[in-house]
């Protein structure tokens, strides 16, 4: 076969295929069409199907919905932990120190639940709030006590190191109901330490172990204002301590009254004051003598009637009374009229003693507590003079304490001198009389420090 008849019978074979492609174009479309129909109607068919299954799955929902809000509360189980039992808990599923009853039970982790614990009853919570009141109080107690011991260890370093500079020897004045030193004492006048007199160790004072109690010998019963037994204080009929001046101390009918030679208007410093004192309602006149018969001995003696004696010589310092001297006599005597000098203007008190011999046995009683005032123009107070050594040693340029103690020190030490009668006790002895005895100095260097800041 020649080339040419070879592509006559291609071009033909080639129209034949073309024909039959063209031919079958339609059916196809048919078919296609057909299909497509057939997957919509099973989409319309499926539908419905969804439907439904969505409808069911809605109202599952609402009947769970409605269900949790119709089911009751749950309710409170108490935590079996509160009595520490060793085994787990059934609410809290922990053992009894890790419940949520104890402190530990604060430190769960996240993520733990939390058990439901019920209240607790009002007796239970009253108990606990009493147990927290008393733990408070233990609390404050023992603050208190290591404040106390602080306070004490800062005195006890104080006093280490302080020089001290002791007066002379308080004799031992522990009184039943305001306590004190039951030993005889000495006491630093830089740092006000107590030491015992001997083995100089601290002393503390000691606690009253009485309370105040009346004197019935004692007392003003107008005013309702009696003497304690064991401090000499004015007190109610109860033992509480009032303000008021007894007018009449008195064993029996025995009084004792004061007057004053020269009167109070015309008292000058230095110059003497006679106190002249009275008894009233005793035994018989004054001046004379009566057989006394001793009642330990049975021995009789020849006495006065009546002696006296001015027990206490007192000065308003800085607010305070402060005995000022010593009796002038140790013992009573036969005069009743008592002379005493003063260095000092201002406000002064006495208080005498009589005794009855007429009686047996034997009457006693105080004089009121009889107060004047000395405003002599010629002279100064006490004040006026630790004003004045004050100012003086200010203007000395010191910048230390001590420099200030030492220069007051001196001062006493150049301006006075010891008294020998041991009477002058108080500090307008060695600050305006130039004499005193230890008491005196250590008053008047006291008085001096506390005013020079």
């Amino acid at each position: 076969m020649n080339r040419k008849c070879y592509t006559r019978l291609l071009s033909m074979l080639l129209a034949v295929l073309l024909i039959f492609s063209i031919s079958s174009l339609p059916a196809l479309a048919e078919e296609e069409g057909a299909d497509q129909k057939i997957t919509g109607e099973a989409a319309k068919e499926a539908d419905p199907e969804q439907k439904e299954e969505k409808a069911d799955e809605e109202k599952e929902e609402q009947e769970e919905k409605l269900n949790e809000e119709e089911a009751p509360a749950e309710e409170t189980v108490v935590c079996t932990c509160k009595d520490k039992c060793d085994d787990e808990c059934p609410v809290c599923k922990l053992n009894s120190y890790d419940c949520s009853l104890t402190e530990k039970s604060k430190e769960k982790t996240e993520g733990q639940t939390e058990p439901v614990i019920g209240k607790e009853t009002e007796e239970e919570q009253k108990q606990d709030e009493e147990q927290k009141q008393e733990d408070e109080q233990e609390q404050d107690q023992e603050k208190e006590k290591e404040e106390e011991i602080e306070q004490k260890q800062e005195a006890d370093e104080e006093a280490t190191e302080c020089e001290h500079i002791f007066g002379e020897v308080q004799k031992a004045d522990f009184i039943p109901c305001i306590g004190g030193y039951e030993k005889d004492y000495l006491e630093c006048s830089i740092c006000s330490i107590i030491v015992d007199a001997e083995t100089k160790d601290t002393l503390e004072a000691s606690q009253p172990t009485e309370s105040h109690t009346p004197n019935a010998d004692e007392a003003d019963e107008e005013q309702k204002i009696y003497e304690c037994i064991y401090c000499g204080q004015n007190i109610d009929k109860e033992g509480n301590l009032v303000d008021g001046i007894i007018d009449l101390y008195a064993t029996g009918d025995l009084s004792l009254t004061v007057t004053t030679n020269p009167a109070e208007a015309q008292m000058k410093c230095n110059e003497p004051v006679t106190f002249i004192l009275t008894p009233v309602n005793g035994s018989g006149p004054m001046g004379d003598t009566v057989e006394y018969t001793n009642p330990t001995t049975g021995e009789k003696t020849t006495k006065p009637r009546y002696m006296y004696m001015i027990n206490s010589y007192d000065m308003m310092v800085d607010g305070y009374w402060t005995p000022i001297s010593a009796p002038d006599k140790e013992h009573f005597e036969e005069s009743n009229q008592i002379s005493k000098t003063f260095s000092a203007n201002g406000q002064y008190r006495i208080r005498a003693d009589v005794m009855d011999f007429g009686t047996s046995p034997i009457k006693t009683a105080k004089s009121e507590w009889y107060y004047f005032t000395i405003n002599d123009s010629n002279a100064i107070s006490l004040e006026q003079k630790v004003t004045e050594l004050v100012q003086e040693c200010n203007s000395q340029g010191f910048t230390t304490e001590y420099d200030k103690v030492l220069w007051f020190h001196d001062w006493i030490i150049s301006h006075s001198e010891y008294d020998n009668t041991y009477k002058n006790m108080g500090a307008e002895g060695v600050l305006l009389r130039g004499s005193g005895t230890c008491e005196s100095y250590y008053r008047a260097l006291e008085l001096l420090c506390s005013k020079v800041g």
